[in-house]
């Protein structure tokens, strides 16, 4: 994939998403105006975009080809469409409508994929085609939507109903995700995998032997936020000891106490609490997949940072790299600048924030859903911010992020800079290239 490829495909699915949002037209019995871009964690291949309707349950993956794409390329792409049914209820190909033939001639892919449609895919499996004109994506058009009749017989399966389209994350150092991604390539069971991966990672990294049975505050073997090694359960072993200083436990008490910690019997403790903020994020950039195996692009990963890993500004540098491009934090920044620029009279952070909030939601771009009461999302957007500074890919107004009238600015000349090292760099695994023509990231 190319950089003009992400970014068309970008374009086209955010034109389908509002269509089906503000207008009848494009909309179907598997998808209408409650539509939302999300992610496509756990998806094998992986689509160019992928959307939810919670009030109808269903996921649906796009696979965009461009006007550069070879007719036996195009059919690849339908071939992908149906692959997608297996973790999806149904599937879009957009292609070009006309492309050049292997002697150089124009072909009408448009009217041929039509007709094979009508013929072979209308009302037997969920797949809707869209094509459009040329370099420019002009004349998007709709030549064969989902026959409404499949819905009766929606298959059910999981998907999360909650994660955005870019990556999530909360409050971990990125070293952990390091250690957590080097566990599931270290352990090779496949039988209760997600346990011993965990395991092995938990009791390795974060909490070593030489930590537990213990109060006194030894560190772990990840490097935290600060640049310093974190303190399993320090927060618990200062509770602990000042009991004990106070006569209220013995020592033995407090090391029994201490154990709860991470007893995997216990309904709440740090032992199960952390895991899914750690998988989440894991699978969002797609450093592996559904069986908690390393992909390429984490094989890749690995190998490259098992290079520098004492150095931590390197291990970010190329996490920053994953997460502007296969975790959709470039394609977020950039919503972000677009609403920013027409806000006016930005002058706190709170009224700022509800801008924001409500125009993305506004776009579909918002993770909710319309059938479960919630009260307004709490600190949106505190833990991005976070995770941009300790990137430096944001810029800082003193002590905050806010620049009065501007909204928040971002170092775009890091940010592009990171992006061009990750198809250098991870291009092959992620099946994505760095075009060089016209069409410039920079722009």
């Amino acid at each position: 994939m190319t950089v003009y490829h992400h970014r068309s495909a970008k374009k086209i699915g955010n034109q389908i998403l509002s269509s089906w949002r503000t207008e009848e037209l494009w909309r179907s019995h598997f998808i209408g105006n409650e539509a939302q871009l999300c992610s496509s964690e756990g998806v094998f291949p992986s689509p160019d975009r992928t959307f939810r309707d919670l009030t109808k349950k269903t996921r649906i993956l796009l696979e965009f080809k461009p006007y550069t794409e070879t007719k036996r390329g195009i059919l690849t792409g339908l071939g992908q469409c149906i692959a997608y049914l297996n973790k999806s209820h149904a599937s879009i190909l957009v292609s070009p409508s006309k492309i050049k033939s292997e002697h150089g001639d124009d072909f009408d892919m448009g009217n041929y994929l039509e007709k094979t449609f009508k013929k072979f895919i209308f009302g037997k499996l969920p797949i809707a085609l869209f094509t459009f004109d040329g370099e420019n994506l002009e004349n998007l058009t709709l030549r064969c939507n989902f026959d409404d009749r499949l819905y009766e017989n929606l298959r059910k399966f999981k998907f999360n109903d909650s994660e955005p389209y870019w990556a999530w994350w909360r409050d971990w150092p990125l070293d952990a995700f390091y250690k957590l991604l080097l566990s599931s390539q270290i352990v090779k069971d496949k039988k209760n995998r997600s346990k011993k991966v965990w395991d092995y990672y938990f009791f390795n990294y974060y909490a070593p032997k030489e930590t537990l049975n213990t109060l006194e505050l030894l560190p772990s073997n990840i490097i935290g936020l600060n640049e310093s090694k974190m303190i399993p359960f320090q927060d618990i072993k200062k509770k602990l000891t000042q009991d004990i200083k106070n006569n209220k436990i013995s020592e033995e008490e407090g090391i029994e106490l201490l154990k709860k910690e991470w007893d995997e019997n216990e309904i709440e403790n740090p032992y199960k609490n952390y895991k899914k903020n750690h998988f989440i994020f894991l699978d969002h950039i797609k450093l592996w997949d559904e069986d908690l195996i390393p992909t390429a692009l984490g094989n890749k990963f690995l190998n490259r940072v098992e290079k520098f890993s004492t150095d931590h500004e390197k291990l970010k540098n190329e996490l920053a790299q994953i997460l502007l491009v296969e975790g959709n934090h470039h394609d977020f920044i950039e919503e972000i600048e677009d609403i920013s620029s027409t806000i006016k009279n930005i002058g706190n952070d709170s009224n700022y924030l509800d801008k924001l909030y409500e125009a993305l939601d506004e776009k579909g771009f918002i993770s909710k859903n319309p059938n479960r009461a919630t009260t307004r999302i709490r600190r949106f957007l505190t833990a991005e911010k976070q995770l941009w500074g300790h990137l430096n890919i944001i810029k800082k107004n003193g002590s905050r992020y806010l620049f009065q009238n501007k909204g928040y600015l971002f170092d775009k000349l890091k940010i592009e800079k990171l992006i061009q090292e990750f198809y250098m760099n991870y291009g092959k695994e992620s099946e994505r290239s760095l075009e060089i023509n016209n069409e410039n990231i920079l722009n």
